[in-house]
């Protein structure tokens, strides 16, 4: 077997994106699977995507209890054939019918990076701040990523040897949203596994309203304070790889911690307001200060606990 494709679902219709992969497998004459793993979606969901899978000739495997981004990647590669594996997110499309053709193309690399980018412009107000977002700063070209190919890696569209995935494995004590795709970075980083980053990007479709994005990205804040404390041997290329991590240590070298604290506190209302403006560079600037200063809040009350 070639390679095997794996997408974890959780109340999504993958009916869609199935469709096209199964044209593009067609297209590219290689041997492959089709596995959806359903990480314990609503029962709507489960019958909708079971039915699609059918359709479309992949397997379906449905989960009992949600288990989270990083078991269930675990889980799909244990449960593979293919020797390589190829990731994609539930909430991806594909631009064209060569996507799977590029990435056999390239098979010979340990790790490949296709990237991902947005459709247009969104008119529902409350989804502008995440297109935005991931349009202007995650969206990147594959010549900029391969400049700092561990810093770039994301799990959203991206392949890998079997072998080598099952060797490191995601570490699934990271719960929640965020950031098990960075540590992961920093195992293919400790084990000098080659990364090639190419343009094959995969369409992400699934938008947040700027709540949920915002309550999402507080949890990937809480996520990454957590590696940094719990991972003492990632301290120092964490501080590398990560702007926030650096714009934090850099205050806390300063003993200026609690000041932004106060000072971020004072000003997160403001920063909020404008995240609901729009797409602008200001609306950017606003949410790195928001999460510096939910990670910065986070630390001192993680601190004032220890030392209570």
């Amino acid at each position: 077997m070639d390679l095997s494709i794996c997408i974890p679902v959780y109340n999504v219709d993958i009916g869609p994106l199935l469709a096209e992969l199964r044209e593009s497998i067609n297209i590219s004459g290689a041997q492959c699977e089709l596995i959806v793993m359903d990480d314990a979606s609503d029962s709507r969901w489960q019958k909708k995507n079971a039915t699609a899978a059918v359709r479309r000739g992949a397997e379906y495997l449905p989960l009992e209890k949600n288990i989270g981004r990083a078991a269930i990647r675990n889980r799909l590669a244990g449960h593979a054939r293919g020797r390589q594996i190829l990731f994609l997110d539930c909430d991806m499309r594909l631009p064209g019918s060569d996507f799977i053709r590029k990435y056999m193309e390239q098979r010979h690399a340990p790790v490949l990076v296709g990237g991902h980018c947005y459709e247009e412009k969104p008119e529902d107000p409350d989804l502008l701040f995440h297109w935005c977002y991931g349009s202007r700063v995650e969206s990147k070209r594959a010549e900029e990523r391969q400049k700092e190919p561990y810093r770039s890696f994301m799990t959203g569209n991206f392949m890998i040897q079997k072998e080598l995935l099952l060797d490191i494995r995601f570490d699934e004590s990271i719960e929640g949203y965020g950031h098990e795709d960075t540590l992961f970075g920093l195992e293919l980083m400790k084990r000098q596994a080659e990364i090639l980053h190419i343009y094959n990007p995969a369409i992400h479709c699934g938008l947040m309203p700027t709540g949920r994005f915002l309550q999402k990205n507080r949890q990937a804040v809480s996520n990454l304070l957590r590696i940094y404390l719990e991972k003492e041997d990632y301290r120092v290329p964490l501080l590398q790889m990560t702007r926030l991590l650096a714009a934090f240590a850099r205050l806390r070298s300063l003993r200026l911690l609690r000041c932004f604290d106060l000072w971020a506190g004072w000003r997160a209302a403001s920063w909020m307001r404008k995240l609901e403006r729009g797409c602008t560079a200001t609306s950017l600037t606003s949410f790195s200060m928001l999460k510096l200063h939910w990670l910065v809040r986070e630390y001192l009350s993680v601190k004032s606990k220890v030392f209570r």
